[in-house]
């Protein structure tokens, strides 16, 4: 199991790397004021995603990562934060 940061970089690697992740989250949250210094310090500083950002995140990397690997405090489920298409069946 990776950690919940792993997987955020493994979403800026997909992505094509923090400034591609960052025109992304801006086409999902046009009105955002995101930079790729908010990535970094998600990484160095916070060492989190900020909770408004864990889905966008997913989003933009249509949903290789969910919620719960950004963030399982939030998302305890594996299912929780996802699209309802992308559910598993219960």
């Amino acid at each position: 199991m990776i950690s919940y940061m792993e997987a955020f970089k493994q979403i800026i690697e997909i992505s094509g790397g923090q400034t591609s992740l960052v025109r992304l989250l801006k086409s999902i949250k046009p009105d955002s004021k995101i930079q790729q210094g908010h990535i970094n310090n998600w990484i160095n500083r916070d060492f989190a995603v900020p909770s408004e950002w864990v889905i966008p995140c997913c989003q933009a990397v249509n949903w290789q990562k969910t919620p719960h690997q950004i963030c399982p405090e939030l998302y305890p489920h594996p299912d929780d934060g996802l699209p309802i298409h992308l559910r598993s069946a219960a």
